[in-house]
């Protein structure tokens, strides 16, 4: 069947998408296709994203349910703009304002959720906006005629051994010695349209969490949002591009932020991740039984258990959970597809009309 070359609009509104997309772009370029990238300025993704291609256009996240609607539909009206000058003939997209700029212009939209129905409106938008929804076998979803599912987990795709090695000497980019251990501390803002209703850790868990890392290593804090005075001095020194680098060495990560919680894991670092959010999503749940080394919890309150004694038993655990790792993540990759491949196969069902 003769296949034409596509105008491949990558719609980035979070840095996990930068990460995943940047893995698939060169292989869409190795097959001919033009790739477009459309940015947002969420913490880290447009950084990700500019040192190394020209993103046409970002915007803002707003903070309040009536600013989010603000957001989305300007963001879907730069979108449809941006389509039209670059003749786009495929959005991939894991936003809802993706769909919606797609279903405008009567061109094809994929649309990858891990959230599935937890994600609440972005998901129901893109239900009946997209062309495809794509998913792991593992997301809560509502399965139809439109979703394909895939053996694997979206935030695998880059953090495969053969997309991601680390870099050995992070620790001396920390300004550490070779055998000295050091946490990650990771905050989410919480501020998402899916968040509502839903927290992590409260100020006293961020300040006991300090208090009694400082006891195990050296501590360093990743945050969505500014750190105050006191907190300030323990922000990564490192730029963003390095971040997975240095979830891989540290000797655990502990926090309320979902997505870095699931990389460190799957890099082989235990972690934890305390948040509400968390304990609705059906994939996070089964890694969490998968790997031995992540564990997911409910907010706990400092103040009301001074001892957090499951925080306390995971950080003394931590290093005993590493000998295990090598083995469970050994599996674990065995059992998971190559997602990057699998979406370039995806792309090439387009440009051949078999979609």
């Amino acid at each position: 069947m003769e296949s034409s070359i596509l105008n491949i609009l990558l719609d980035i509104a979070h840095p996990v998408d930068s990460h995943f997309y940047k893995k698939l772009a060169p292989l869409l370029e190795q097959d001919g296709h033009n790739v477009f990238w459309a940015g947002r300025h969420k913490e880290v993704t447009n950084s990700l994203l500019q040192k190394e291609h020209a993103v046409l256009f970002s915007t803002a996240p707003r903070q309040t349910r009536f600013g989010q609607a603000v957001e989305l539909i300007q963001r879907t009206k730069k979108l449809v703009m941006a389509c039209r000058r670059h003749n786009i003939s495929l959005i991939l997209t894991k936003n809802p304002t993706g769909t919606l700029a797609a279903r405008t212009l009567a061109i094809p939209a994929v649309y990858d959720t891990t959230d599935g129905k937890a994600s609440g409106l972005h998901y129901q938008i893109a239900r009946y906006t997209a062309r495809l929804i794509t998913c792991e076998v593992d997301a809560d979803c509502i399965f139809d005629s439109k979703h394909l599912t895939y053996r694997g987990h979206f935030h695998s795709a880059y953090l495969h051994p053969k997309y991601f090695s680390p870099d050995p000497d992070i620790k001396q980019a920390l300004g550490l010695h070779p055998g000295e251990n050091y946490y990650i501390l990771r905050l989410s803002a919480y501020n998402a349209s899916h968040d509502h209703g839903h927290h992590g850790l409260d100020d006293q868990d961020k300040k006991w969490l300090v208090s009694y890392l400082k006891t195990k290593g050296k501590v360093f804090i990743s945050s969505e949002v500014p750190l105050c005075k006191d907190m300030a001095k323990y922000a990564v020194p490192l730029p963003a591009e390095k971040f997975l680098d240095v979830l891989w060495g540290a000797s655990g990560v502990i926090g309320d932020g979902i997505s870095v919680a699931i990389e460190a894991a799957l890099l082989g670092t235990p972690s934890i991740c305390v948040s509400s959010y968390i304990m609705t999503l059906k994939y996070a749940k089964s890694l969490a039984e998968k790997l031995e080394h992540l564990h997911i919890s409910p907010p706990i309150s400092s103040q009301k258990n001074p001892d957090n004694l499951s925080i306390r038993t995971w950080i003394q655990n931590s290093l005993r959970y590493q000998n295990a790792t090598e083995v469970s993540l050994e599996d674990f990759w065995r059992q998971q597809i190559d997602l990057i491949e699998w979406y370039r196969d995806l792309v090439r069902k387009f440009q051949t009309d078999e979609i």
